[in-house]
Parts: structure tokens; C-alpha cells; sequence
């Protein structure tokens, strides 16, 4: 990634069993959330070392440069033994906003990344160089990474095989683009899967989001949700549309619990448990499918705070990306009657800065949970995690526990209730959550708060040459809404539009072929690259082979 050197890089280089600061949204490393300041912890074996690359690598017209940061570490190197060369991921960015035009983001790009890698390697390999670190010029390089960072490991050997011996790329996506041969639905309809095997209900899930709409259309829904749910008052649900916030709030924890489902606590992310699918799925396995919508959104509400609030230190959930950020997963629940507002605010804890007033203030509860359950399927480790939020174990099958009923004739309050206590696994798992602050507009990115400027590297590319086309289909495909809605290219384009606007961005900055082009979407060609998946990863499965 790269920025101009008075935008302070914090491209991560480690070499030598090195780990290192990532950033991302939907294909989100485990490592996301992992703060800038703890990675430099002083009881970390390596040496922050600097070394002046080429900022742009591809002219020969500007010979400007920047000081770009690694880590070495040469603990367990023996001579004659290989260089581990981590190849960072989507990258930890200080001072990124103030890089506000498309002529200096233009610079963060993989293949600039990748020359970057170059330059560095071959100054190592260098007898008497600038950095007083050097190998044998024959030394064994193995590149290695997951998720963007294993597609980074993988082009690496392809582009430079003459620097880079072999390449480890772990649950990286490299298909997932256009011509790549995979649905764009396939990423959620394996986090329900994930879901499902952890026994929550999938009729729960499915149903809270429009239990949450249907709460935020009347006050006393609005009411019960804000309140309930702890929503930060910047972003109450006033609207039936404000409810969306709350469903895509909750929509972010349930994918990153499945993303992180790992079998120990962890905390890059969140303060997760380990398996933190499992947890959530305590509070959505009730058997059924009788609820009512409170009771619907209230497991959803248990079932994302895991992701959230596993930690038990969130004041408040601040639903609302116009006030707080990006949400995420929350609950399509209920916004037209003000005695449903009333619910869902007092019931779900809305902070009274994103309150549900409106039936469209319901989508902020519904994007809300959404987030959670998303996020918790990304990160769904066997152990407690908290690198997007403290989560438990299985933080998955925690949040199913609140959806896991047996039935389908809930009213909204019940399913909206099922909704909140799963989401709330990923929120507020450690129970230290005071309100939920639905509304990203006014609150920020719950689902990625600890990011700060960085969470834009991601999203950038992803809005440039890396655009990987990717939505929820709904129906039989997961327990999510059909975003797609027959034409994902412009939901992709609208997300752009909103995040980007301020650096003017158009479509025509975007590069469909720009992966395809540079390179490719078959491996046939390339030797020594060893492609690995976990098999309850959310992105392992519907991948062809290579």
C-alpha cells in the first residue's frame, strides 16, 4: 500500500516468522482489529527497521522516495535456512485522510505493494547494502500471508519467481473477481451454513430482520429497540428505514464471527471466546418458529453482542454509518409504528443519538445486526478472540444459542429479541457495551471502530483494481436479504460512491479487469504455491479447483 511519504506509511513487512497490523471489511484477516500499539508491544522479538523505496515503481519520470517500514526478526534463522517473508496484508495506514485526492491514492496498489517487496528483498540479498542486514544473494525466499495477504504471497511468486522460492497463501480469495467462476453469493451463504451447523435456527436469523423493521415502525418498537439494545442516542432508530442500521449492525458481528470462528479467545478483531459462533448460537437455537418480533430481535441482539460487547465494556451501540461509521449487520426488523420504535429503542439499548424514528431508521438496526452475524462467521475460531471484538469460542454457536427456538410464528419483538441477543455476542460479549449506536452516520463503523483511518486502505482498493464481487442473495442461498438484487455492480458502485465521493471517485476510476489482467485467474502456469483453507473458514467451500 502506498501513500505519499508525508502521509506516514505503515505498510507491514516482516521477515522471519514476523507478524503484522491488517485492515480490511468483508475478506477480513483475523489480525484486522490488532492495534497499531500492541503489535509493537516491547515484548515482541523483532526490530522495527526503514528502508527508502521508489514511490511509484512503474515511471521513470519521478524518482521520488519513501521510507517504508518492516520487521525483522532473526530468532530462529540458521544459515543456509530460508527467509519467511510476511507479506503484510490490507495494511495498518496513519494519516490516510489527509491523502484526499485520487492522484495520491493511486499509489496503494498490490503491485506497487509487490515492487515494494522486491526492492527490499533484493537490498537484502546485497552484500554491504544500506540496511546492515544481508543474506547469501542464493538464499530461499518463501513468501507468506492469508486472506488479501495470501493473495499478496501467491502474486508475489507469480510476478517476481526469479526473488520468491514458493508461496504459503492461506483463505485467500483468489477467484473471487470477475470471470472468476464464483457466485457472488457464496461468501454469505456459507456464513449461514456456519450458522446452521453451530444449531442456531436459521428460521431466527432470517426473520429478525424484517421482525426489527416492523419494531421500527412504531414508537413503542423504536422505543423498545433503542433501549433495549442500547443504541447510542447520535444514532437512534427514529424511522422505519433507521431500523436498517440496526440490521446491518448486527449483520457485520454475525460475518466477522464466522470469519474469526477459531477454537481459542482471541482479540484482533473483537474480545472474542473461542468458537464465538457457538456462543452466539446459544441465544438464536430456541427451536421454532412462533416468535414474536421483540423476541426475535432480542436474540439477534444477544447473539451479536458476543461480537460486540463479548468484553462487556460498550456504553452504547451506535448503529447509524452517517453518524458513527459502518454498522454492518443488523436486523431487517420494523419501523412504521411508533410503539414498535419505542421497543426497539428501549428494548435493543439504541443510543439516543441514532434512536429509530422513522420505519427506514429500521435498516440501521437491520445492517447492525447483519454486521454482527457476518463478523462472527468470519471470525468463528474455537477460542476466545479480540481482534474485532471480545468474542468467545465458537462465537457462532454462542449467538445461536438466542436463535435457535424451534418454530416460524414469532411475532416481531420476539424475533427482533432472538436477533439482538445473537448480534449482541459479537457487540458486547464482555457485557461492558452501555448502548448500541446503530447509525454510521453518526457513530462510525462499530464492526471495525478500532480501525480509525486505516479502515479506508481496504476499502479503497477494493474500489479500484481489487474489486471482488460479492453480495447476499437471500432465500435459499443464506438468511440474509437479496442485496443483489439482480445487478451488484451497482451496489457496488453506490458503496463506492457514498465512502469515496469526498476524493472524487467515479466509476471510471474502478478496474473490473485490473486482477484478471495483472494476474490471472488460473494458476496453471505457476509452481510452488501452496494453497491452504480451514474447513470451517467461511470462505472455503464452491471454490473450484485449481
Amino acid at each position: 500500500m502506498k501513500l505519499l511519504p508525508q502521509e506516514l506509511i505503515m505498510r507491514i513487512v516482516a521477515i522471519c516468522l514476523l507478524v503484522a497490523v491488517v485492515s480490511a471489511r468483508k475478506f477480513l484477516d483475523p489480525a484486522v482489529r490488532l492495534r497499531h500499539e500492541s503489535n509493537l508491544d516491547s515484548t515482541n522479538s523483532w526490530i522495527v527497521k526503514w528502508f527508502n523505496v521508489k514511490l511509484d515503481h512503474f515511471t521513470y519520470s519521478d524518482t521520488t522516495t519513501f521510507p517504508m517500514k518492516w520487521l525483522w526478526n532473526n530468532t530462529y534463522y540458521k544459515p543456509g535456512g530460508p527467509i519467511f517473508f510476511y507479506t503484510g496484508n490490507e495494511g495498518d495506514i496513519e494519516g490516510f485522510t489527509s491523502a484526499t485526492s485520487i492522484a495520491n491514492m493511486g499509489y496503494l496498489t498490490s503491485e506497487q505493494a509487490l515492487a515494494d517487496y522486491a526492492a527490499l528483498i533484493t537490498e537484502l540479498k546485497t552484500a554491504n547494502n544500506t540496511l546492515g542486514i544481508s543474506y547469501p544473494s542464493d538464499v530461499k525466499v518463501i513468501a507468506f500471508g492469508g486472506s488479501y495477504g495470501g493473495m499478496l504471497s501467491a502474486w508475489f511468486r507469480m510476478k517476481y519467481p526469479h526473488l520468491i522460492t514458493g508461496a504459503w497463501a492461506a483463505s485467500a480469495p483468489l477467484l473471487y473477481f470477475k470471470g472468476g467462476g464464483i457466485d457472488q453469493g457464496t461468501f454469505d451463504s456459507i456464513t449461514t451454513r456456519t450458522y446452521e451447523t453451530s444449531k442456531c435456527n436459521r428460521y431466527i436469523i432470517a426473520n429478525s430482520w424484517n421482525a426489527i423493521l416492523n419494531l421500527s415502525s412504531t414508537d413503542k418498537g423504536r422505543e423498545f429497540l433503542n433501549t433495549r439494545f442500547k443504541i447510542d442516542p447520535i444514532a437512534y432508530i427514529k424511522t422505519k428505514d433507521d431500523g436498517w442500521n440496526l440490521n446491518y449492525y448486527f449483520r457485520e458481528a454475525i460475518e466477522y464471527m464466522a470469519m474469526v470462528d477459531y477454537p481459542y479467545s482471541t482479540g484482533f478483531l473483537e474480545p472474542l471466546p473461542g468458537w464465538p459462533v457457538q456462543v452466539a448460537c446459544k441465544f438464536m437455537n430456541k427451536p421454532g418458529n412462533n416468535f414474536a418480533d421483540e423476541e426475535l430481535a432480542t436474540m439477534m441482539y444477544n447473539a451479536a453482542n458476543v461480537y460486540y460487547n463479548y468484553s462487556g465494556t460498550l456504553k452504547y451501540n451506535c448503529i447509524d454509518p452517517s453518524k458513527c461509521g459502518d454498522p454492518g449487520t443488523a436486523s431487517l426488523g420494523a419501523a412504521a409504528l411508533d410503539k414498535g420504535r419505542q421497543f426497539l429503542n428501549t428494548r435493543f439499548k439504541i443510543d439516543p443519538i441514532a434512536y429509530i424514528k422513522t420505519k427506514d431508521d429500521g435498516w440501521n438496526l437491520n445492517y447492525y445486526f447483519r454486521e454482527a452475524i457476518e463478523y462472527m462467521a468470519m471470525v468463528d475460531y474455537p477460542y476466545s478472540t479480540g481482534f474485532l471484538e471480545p468474542l468467545p469460542g465458537w462465537p457462532v454457536q454462542v449467538a445461536c444459542q438466542f436463535m435457535n427456538k424451534p418454530g416460524n410464528n414469532f411475532a416481531d419483538e420476539e424475533l427482533a429479541t432472538m436477533m439482538y441477543n445473537a448480534a449482541n455476542v459479537y457487540y458486547n460479549y464482555s457485557g461492558t457495551l452501555k448502548y448500541n449506536c446503530i447509525d454510521p452516520s453518526k457513530c462510525g463503523d462499530p464492526g471495525t471502530a478500532s480501525l480509525g483511518a486505516a479502515a479506508l486502505g481496504w476499502p479503497w482498493q477494493e474500489c479500484t483494481e481489487i474489486v471482488i464481487d460479492m453480495c447476499a442473495r437471500g432465500g435459499t442461498n443464506d438468511f440474509f436479504w437479496d442485496e443483489c438484487n439482480g445487478n451488484s455492480t451497482a451496489l457496488l458502485i453506490a458503496t463506492c460512491e457514498a465512502m469515496f465521493g469526498s476524493f472524487n471517485w467515479t466509476s471510471a476510476v474502478w478496474n473490473l479487469e485490473a486482477v484478471p489482467i495483472l494476474y490471472g485467474l488460473s494458476m496453471s502456469s505457476a509452481s510452488n504455491i501452496i494453497l491452504t483453507l480451514w474447513k470451517v473458514i467461511s470462505l472455503k467451500t464452491d471454490f473450484p479447483e485449481f
